[in-house]
């Protein structure tokens, strides 16, 4: 028998479990646990763990070679995104889970009664840009592997110039930069061949990371937006949706107590993201510099210039889709106290404004997730990476005019 899912991430959870990383257990069997566990220890260990150490081993190999180091270090940073990502998942995985789950039932379900069709209509929404993210951010990242896997799998060697000897040489041409940890002769079939499809694999694997975890990080957030407007058209109708005293006091309640428990969530989803929140964007301002950079060295008219801007948009789109749906988080919040306020409470008994009031006092602190605490996810955040990119750019493209 297999455990429950979330349905609403149903998806993006299935793939990654296929790639080593669940967040709920596969089944109930305890030989099919250890089997997994077997199974994600040597995929982890060939296509995560093992093709990193490559890349790290290629940047020491060519560390005084500056446009060959930030070629690396494009994909480098990007892996070790993907793997803070698989760590947190893997370490918090249980908490996770449960964050899913409470999504799918009360206060989180859509209930007509309070919200009428309305509500079903929010939630179908979130579902419907969460998977739709999952979409959006695996097109430019599928362009940017598959196209420098297909240039690559046509040019099969590159003539390289060695300043040290003035001499040049003809190496065989791989589409990702590594350095393999034992000698191996690469020339010959079927190593080339070999090496070309693990390099393809593995970054494709690691987009596939990226692009499944992001999905269920910022469905989180989006189904945060989605409470928020739920609560806020729960607020604004609770007079017209009761007749009696006792039936008012009773709806009002079940406002507050839907309010703290969207605030407790965010809390938890704080706590638990805000230092891998911090690795993205440091990580993201990094990569978005060095691969302007690597794009600014081609021309136009080069292959490689396609692989590289796709590159690049798909790391401004993963950190764009962070600060806009933060920033969709903490507008939604603040329309709660409108809502209050906005409402029929002034005829209202004591307990009723009172609890009103709470609900307003509460809701004009802005609800707000963070970066390790230091920066506020938001489109502001996302203008001021963008700046910072730009500027380290402007200072790699001095230190090559200087080398050179």
């Amino acid at each position: 028998m297999k455990p429950t899912w979330s349905k609403y991430f149903y998806s993006p959870l299935m793939n990654l479990a296929w790639a080593g990383v669940n967040i709920y257990e596969v089944s109930e069997s305890n030989v099919w646990r250890w089997v997994y566990k077997i199974y994600t220890a040597i995929f982890m260990f060939l296509f995560v763990y093992g093709y990193t150490l490559t890349e790290i081993l290629h940047v020491l190999k060519h560390f005084n070679h500056l446009e060959e180091v930030t070629l690396t270090l494009c994909y480098l940073i990007a892996h070790f995104i993907a793997i803070g990502k698989m760590i947190t998942l893997m370490v918090n995985r249980v908490k996770i889970g449960k964050f899913l789950m409470s999504l799918e039932n009360d206060p989180f379900l859509p209930l007509e009664e309070r919200g009428g069709i309305a509500e079903r209509r929010i939630i179908d929404e979130a579902n419907i840009q969460t998977l739709r993210i999952g979409k959006i951010f695996g097109f430019p990242a599928l362009a940017s592997v598959s196209s420098r896997a297909i240039l690559f799998a046509f040019k099969k060697s590159e003539t390289i110039f060695d300043p040290t000897t003035n001499t040049t040489r003809i190496v065989p041409a791989f589409p990702f930069p590594s350095t393999l940890p034992f000698p191996l002769d690469e020339t010959i079939s079927p190593n080339y061949e070999i090496l070309f499809v693990y390099q393809t694999f593995c970054v494709g694997i690691f987009a596939w990371y990226l692009g499944n975890s992001d999905t269920i990080i910022t469905g989180l957030i989006i189904h945060l937006s989605a409470q928020f407007k739920i609560i806020t058209n729960a607020v604004s109708t609770v007079f017209e949706r009761t007749n009696s005293t006792k039936g008012l006091h009773d709806r009002v309640k079940e406002c507050v107590e839907h309010h703290l428990k969207i605030i407790e969530l965010l809390d938890n989803l704080e706590s638990t993201f805000s230092t891998l929140f911090l690795i993205q964007f440091m990580g993201s301002l990094t990569a978005l510099c060095v691969s302007l950079y690597q794009t600014s060295l081609m021309p136009v008219t080069n292959p490689t210039f396609i692989a590289m801007s796709t590159f690049t948009i798909a790391m401004g789109f993963q950190i764009f889709i962070y600060c806009w749906n933060g920033n969709e988080l903490s507008w939604h919040s603040i329309q709660v106290a409108k809502a209050a306020y906005e409402s029929d409470w002034v005829d209202a008994d004591e307990d009723v404004k009172r609890s009103i009031g709470m609900i307003m006092m509460r809701s004009q602190r802005m609800c707000i997730l963070t970066a390790g605490k230091f920066s506020v996810i938001s489109l502001d955040t996302f203008s001021k990476i963008l700046r910072g990119s730009v500027s380290y750019f402007m200072v790699l493209r001095k230190i090559n005019e200087d080398i050179e």
